[in-house]
């Protein structure tokens, strides 16, 4: 292709036979076999076989962000297809010395917790699929990061939030009591309208056995009541936590396709 016009392309050299209307087209790229493919033979007149391609140039497709940023970092503001049950795990970079001969000692040099949460990517059409693809790239693996919602309704507005005010009162969880702690410091707040508003948790008070409230860094700029909330989550920066990851087509480039992948927080939260 030497180049690209909203109704056509443009070849470097012509075609060497004629093609009818309605023709699929489809883009190529020099591979190569992963391995020496193994022949299962169904009948005497059948066999199958599956084999692997590796391209042999890196990929073309552009980094692209998401829409929604916070405090330097793109946020991924789009929930996740749960149509099968996600996951969270909590882990510790924990160091273990046991001499055999008394209790073993254990160290967590990061002193803090780091979570694990999994993400279904489920996405429609040439459009979602490119828009996907540029995301992975962004994320180049385990290298960047992005703000990662936990999608759970963590928070509970109970009372009128003025738009001037930084005062948040939600139902008491124990943040106050239990001190907050890492990956617990920001929050999205979603509304009905659709409006959302990215907020870091400055401090915190406990008003009665039911109430606490939550101080923000900034205002939100207009009046929100509890019945316009959708919900409040948990936001954390997050990387991947794998370099490879791998998609499910399920019909062709104008279907539906699938990916899931492993989010792990990241020490700087900025």
């Amino acid at each position: 292709i030497q180049s690209v016009s909203p109704g056509a392309l443009t070849l470097a050299r012509p075609l060497t036979s004629g093609w009818a209307r309605g023709t699929s087209i489809w883009p190529a790229v020099a591979a190569r076999l992963t391995e020496l493919p193994t022949l299962s033979r169904l009948t005497d007149r059948a066999s199958e076989t599956i084999v692997t391609f590796q391209q042999l140039a890196g990929g073309d497709s552009a980094a692209a962000l998401p829409g929604e940023s916070y405090r330097g970092r793109p946020v991924l503001g789009v929930a996740p297809d749960e149509s099968e049950p996600l996951t969270t795990q909590v882990q510790r970079l924990l160091h273990e010395l046991d001499s055999m001969t008394g209790p073993v000692h254990r160290v967590d040099s990061a002193n803090r917790s780091f979570t694990l949460q999994s993400y279904r990517f489920l996405e429609y059409g040439r459009a979602g699929h490119v828009a996907l693809r540029g995301l992975l790239h962004f994320l180049q693996g385990r290298q960047q990061a992005l703000w990662l919602p936990t999608f759970a309704d963590d928070l509970n507005l109970v009372e009128t939030m003025p738009g001037v005010s930084t005062a948040m009162v939600v139902r008491n969880i124990g943040y106050f009591r239990y001190g907050g702690g890492a990956g617990r410091r920001d929050i999205r707040i979603q509304l009905r309208s659709g409006a959302v508003f990215h907020r870091r948790i400055e401090a915190a008070s406990a008003l009665d056995a039911d109430r606490e409230q939550l101080t923000l860094d900034t205002a939100l700029g207009q009046t929100v009541a509890p019945a316009e909330v959708v919900r409040i989550s948990w936001l954390a920066l997050c990387r991947l936590d794998q370099d490879a990851v791998e998609f499910l087509h399920e019909t062709d480039a104008d279907g539906i396709g699938k990916c899931q992948v492993l989010f792990r927080s990241v020490l700087d939260e900025l």
